[in-house]
């Protein structure tokens, strides 16, 4: 794979995502084809039940904010921090015109939660 800037990796919840960045000279379609031959090349090696996807970001693709909640230490149960989520934060989050989604997400063994909030485009005019 030719023009890589950077490779990150995220694990939560039973789920791994690993992040390609290109440089711009490389462009979508052909970095997209480089990230696909290269799964290609290891999906041997992966578990049966593992089917990985490709996603393509650019410019055309809304920001996403990230925030990591945890239990640990506070004496909070996930289940608390799930209701502290829905009911406090994801209200209030919402309430904001730019963010247009919610998604929560929860790993028992690390006792910790995540949120995914997608931002709405600014509103031209």
């Amino acid at each position: 794979m030719s023009l890589i800037r950077q490779v990150s990796s995220v694990n939560i919840a039973g789920m791994s995502i690993v992040t390609a960045e290109f440089e711009y000279a490389k462009g979508l379609e052909p970095a997209a084809v480089d990230v696909n031959n290269a799964v290609n090349k290891v999906r041997g090696k992966l578990p049966p039940e593992v089917n990985p996807s490709i996603y393509t970001a650019g410019s055309h693709v809304l920001p996403v904010d990230v925030f990591a909640l945890s239990a640990a230490g506070g004496g909070l149960t996930l289940d608390d921090v799930r209701k502290i989520a829905e009911s406090d934060i994801k209200p209030a989050l919402l309430r904001n015109p730019m963010s247009a989604m919610w998604r929560y997400s929860a790993d028992t063994r690390a006792r910790s939660a995540s949120m995914w909030i997608p931002s709405r485009p600014k509103p031209t005019g």
